[in-house]
């Protein structure tokens, strides 16, 4: 009963972490656009390729997760995500090349959010198997959940860091400290996030593709 508990920790932790970072970079792009381009009316822009690297990922997310299985194309996703963003920081990009990167992390962050129902869906079937007691429904309910802490928690922790880095929304030209500040709130806490969140998952979550296979058998057999 523990262990089925287990999986579902480590793919709600996980999932929460990882959200918040989404929402954090779809949030602060307008604050990255004014404060570091200069540019305020280019985050119409950038979050249309945003959300369109999110689509792609998540539309090949299951031919992906065929080859390399659930956890491991998950894994793939967010550590993606993860690498070009540190690239990111580093350069300091424009206008072009944040779009480029950004693309690209989202393809790769699309690989795991569109496979998100799948792990709900192992941990459901795993609980299944070791209880007797179909839980799918409130499984899957918690995802939705997840998603609703994810938004909230956003919105908590992101005017908590801009006014720790003492962002002036009344200001029309910004010194080095104020680029500085949002360049670390733009990519250094997603990458926080993203880092922590994997820690639960790896350690908590251990159902292979081959395993829900097998379990599915059996609790058919048993019916």
């Amino acid at each position: 009963m523990a262990r089925a508990a287990s999986h579902r920790v480590g793919v709600v932790f996980h999932d929460i972490l990882r959200l918040i970072a989404y929402y954090t970079v779809a949030a602060g792009t307008a604050y990255y656009a004014k404060v570091v381009l200069g540019d305020a009316s280019a985050s119409g822009t950038i979050l249309m390729m945003f959300y369109l690297g999110c689509f792609v990922g998540s539309f090949i997310a299951a031919r992906v997760a065929k080859k390399l299985g659930t956890k491991n194309t998950t894994i793939v996703g967010v550590a993606g995500w993860l690498v070009i963003w540190v690239i990111a920081y580093v350069l300091q990009p424009g206008y072009v090349l944040l779009n480029v990167l950004l693309v690209l992390s989202q393809v790769f962050f699309g690989l795991s959010y569109g496979l998100s129902a799948n792990l709900y869906s192992m941990c459901a079937t795993w609980s299944h198997w070791k209880t007797g007691e179909n839980t799918l429904g409130t499984t899957m309910s918690i995802m939705t959940v997840s998603v609703k802490l994810g938004v909230t928690l956003r919105a908590i922790i992101l005017p908590a860091f801009l006014s720790l880095v003492a962002y002036d929304a009344t200001a029309t030209v910004f010194d080095a400290a104020a680029i500085a500040g949002i360049e670390q709130m733009y990519f250094l806490l997603p990458i926080g996030l993203l880092v922590v969140s994997l820690i639960p998952f790896l350690l908590l979550f251990k159902i292979k593709d081959s395993d829900v296979t097998k379990m599915n058998e059996e609790i058919a057999q048993r019916a």
